[in-house]
């Protein structure tokens, strides 16, 4: 039998979610499960909760350098989650998911093309 142990790898991305209110700040942690199959930790910092486990099956390693990023899609000034999921016709397409300040989390939106 193939076992492969859980790998955690260092805090990819320190992010705030701050909207002038007392939201705490989060950071992003990638854990590569097997294969193709991520989890990305949103780890309260103040007291270094798991508040979300984002699963992602990703041809491209998350934690890769550029692969994630966090950048306001939607306009609101919350920073919105965004993975590098592969090319298509030599161009990048990535995942997104948006933060909700009202779930203080991040929802699936879409996948797109760049």
């Amino acid at each position: 039998m193939n076992r492969q142990a859980l790998t955690i790898c260092a805090v990819l991305l320190a992010i705030d979610c701050t909207d002038g209110v007392n939201q705490p700040s989060h950071e992003i942690q990638v854990r590569h499960q097997q294969d193709m199959n991520y989890e990305l930790d949103v780890i309260r910092k103040e007291d270094r909760a798991v508040v979300q486990i984002i699963e992602v099956r990703n041809s491209i390693n998350p934690s890769e350098p550029g692969a994630t990023e966090l950048t306001d899609v939607d306009g609101d000034g919350h920073p919105d989650l965004r993975v590098l999921g592969g090319e298509a016709r030599g161009e990048p397409w990535h995942k997104i998911w948006i933060y909700d300040p009202e779930q203080e989390g991040f929802v699936w939106s879409h996948t797109t093309e760049q």
